[in-house]
């Protein structure tokens, strides 16, 4: 389970030492099902480094938000320490509001299942209020420079039938993924932070492609200052 090839180096040299490997994730019920889930702290984890390497990001712009003051989440120890300072940069924006060039900030997680549930977690400490995919172009001309946005991306979000006519179908998605193709780049124009809380692998459309990047910073400055792959276990 764990013999991908990159895992060799590492499980070699575990066989030299006589180590023994537990694999908690292993554990499950009489119908396979795991018992044992470490996904919610990734995304805590995960949202916590993400905001960090944002508040990082802009600071290297010369813009000055609370945001600077968020630690890698290994610097918390636990937690309801993250989670509190969270909090309180959240108030900080609300009472002081964001730099006008960053409104309306929206944070976008792939994903609802246990990575996008710690992930979605910490949002709540900063206090994001929730919209949905439709609402993302409306949001600019609010321009409110008070309130994180955040929003969930399901997957008839990310892509859509390469027929025309057809209908997304999940259970198809998931075994002939080859039928679609990705729609996300309608969304990114709007997402300041794009978290991805869901498992990929080549078989399915790419979110984010150097194609899309690389258009969009030649010709100027997009919204989007941070990327976080919390599930990229590599």
């Amino acid at each position: 389970i764990k013999g991908q090839h990159h895992n060799m180096p590492m499980l070699n040299r575990m066989m030299e030492l006589g180590c023994s490997l537990i694999d908690y994730e292993k554990m499950t019920d009489e119908g396979g099902r795991r018992l044992v889930f470490f996904g919610r702290f990734a995304g805590i984890a995960g949202m916590v480094d993400t905001l960090a390497g944002l508040g990082r990001r802009l600071d290297s712009q010369g813009i000055k938000t609370p945001f600077t003051r968020i630690r890698l989440a290994h610097e918390y120890g636990r937690v309801d320490l993250a989670r509190a300072a969270l909090a309180e940069v959240g108030r900080d924006i609300v009472e002081q509001g964001l730099p006008a060039e960053l409104s309306p900030l929206v944070i976008g997680v792939t994903g609802y299942g246990h990575v996008a549930k710690g992930a979605w977690e910490m949002l709540d400490a900063l206090g994001a209020t929730e919209v949905e995919p439709v609402d993302l172009p409306a949001l600019g001309a609010k321009g409110d420079r008070r309130t994180i946005y955040r929003v969930m991306f399901r997957e008839e979000h990310l892509v859509e039938p390469k027929e025309v006519g057809h209908r997304f179908d999940l259970k198809e998605y998931f075994s002939r993924p080859e039928l679609y193709r990705s729609r996300f780049e309608d969304h990114l124009p709007h997402l300041s932070v794009l978290t991805n809380c869901i498992y990929w692998d080549q078989r399915y459309p790419r979110l984010v492609t150097r194609q899309w990047l690389k258009q969009s910073f030649d010709g100027g400055s997009p919204k989007l200052a941070a990327i976080g792959d919390i599930s990229c276990d590599i």
